[in-house]
């Protein structure tokens, strides 16, 4: 039992770091061409869903934005806009790929966001949670409470389910037989995620489950919530 603690514990400790290790190599070696098909691709399903929930022009963060094209297509849908990721090389894509938003994408932690409180219409957060071991997810989930206007919407799309069933494992990540790099993945139910989304002020939770037609078997969450908004102060006379 004790060597079963400290093995997830240690793969938990170096989730973030082979995180940005996998994503810089990847996308400096294979995700660039990919990335240049998808630039032009229409809004996704949840996108629209997403514009439809927040005022015509609002901000909206991309928390882990990867090369920024979600980010880009939410300006083009006419949304102001912010993309945040811990992986260099992807942000480069972006910034030289993509100049009308080059200003907008920025390296930052989504535990640890560095922006006032109140300030975002909507968090969007795509395929990063099943990077992140729970204290992180839980502290993620908190900024994005913080940075969200009261009645705010925070959408997340992560793993819940895999054809072996719930995991949390770290493994190599291979295209075309090269090594990219080690993967921290770990699925959240939607047991687990309702708790924490109302721990951090979120209600109106809704989720459900998808298949990921491009990886057979594998079963998505998807998160829709909004900030809880809070009673006004009123002033003492």
């Amino acid at each position: 039992m004790v060597g079963r603690i400290n093995q997830k514990t240690e793969i938990r400790r170096r989730a973030i770091g082979n995180s940005i290790f996998l994503y810089n190599n990847l996308h400096e070696n294979f995700q660039a061409p990919m990335s240049y098909g998808e630039i032009n691709e229409p809004p996704s399903k949840q996108m629209i869903k997403l514009s439809r929930r927040i005022p015509q022009g609002g901000l909206v963060l991309d928390a882990g934005c990867g090369c920024g094209i979600e980010a880009f297509g939410f300006h083009k849908m006419g949304f102001s806009v912010i993309g945040i990721d811990l992986s260099v090389n992807s942000l480069r894509f972006g910034i030289k790929n993509l100049p009308a938003i080059t200003s907008k994408l920025a390296i930052m932690d989504t535990t640890a966001l560095a922006f006032p409180s109140g300030a975002f219409d909507a968090v969007w957060c795509r395929s990063v949670f099943l990077h992140l071991p729970p204290k992180l997810a839980g502290r993620a989930i908190g900024e994005f409470a913080r940075v969200l206007k009261d009645n705010g919407t925070l959408f997340l799309w992560t793993m819940s389910g895999t054809p072996d069933g719930q995991i949390e494992c770290e493994e190599e990540y291979r295209i075309d037989g090269y090594y990219m790099g080690m993967q921290y993945v770990k699925t959240y139910s939607a047991r687990e995620m309702r708790p924490l989304l109302s721990s951090k002020g979120f209600t109106r939770i809704d989720m459900y489950d998808e298949t990921n037609h491009e990886r057979e078997g594998y079963i998505w969450l998807n998160v829709w919530a909004r900030k809880k908004t809070m009673p006004s102060k009123r002033s003492i006379s």
